[in-house]
């Protein structure tokens, strides 16, 4: 199935396939609370939400899994920056930071993984650099 958006014709995903997605994208959640994502093997990610490897493989494709949920998360924190350019910081403070927490508590588990002993050190040092 295609869609046309104003940037062309993108093929529209199916509903099995983003299922799949948010399935695996909450086992590697699940999993990295007990465990660095280094040691997560694709099997065992698989295994957890009950998703056959080679499906796991079609669907993400040679994308890392992990790389997507942080890449998401950028994008929303760079929406509210967007949003708040221009805006003398040290008086508008309050509503970006209202923004980017109600950021965090939309994406509180992945959040949580991220900034653990378990995350992406890579995650953390690019957190950074947007701050400041």
């Amino acid at each position: 199935k295609e869609m046309k958006t104003e940037k062309g014709t993108e093929k529209k995903e199916d509903r099995r396939v983003r299922r799949t997605k948010k399935l695996l994208s909450q086992g590697l959640i699940e999993l990295m609370q007990h465990k660095q994502v280094k040691d997560i093997t694709v099997r065992e990610l698989a295994e957890r939400v009950d998703v056959n490897r080679g499906t796991f493989i079609s669907i993400i494709g040679y994308i890392d899994l992990l790389e997507r949920l942080e890449e998401d998360l950028f994008e929303q924190l760079n929406e509210v920056i967007l949003a708040h350019k221009g805006e003398p910081v040290l008086a508008h403070i309050r509503p970006m930071l209202t923004d980017v927490f109600h950021i965090v508590a939309e994406n509180k588990e992945i959040c949580r993984v991220l900034l653990s002993d378990n995350g992406d050190i890579k995650f953390l040092q690019r957190l950074s650099d947007v701050i400041q």
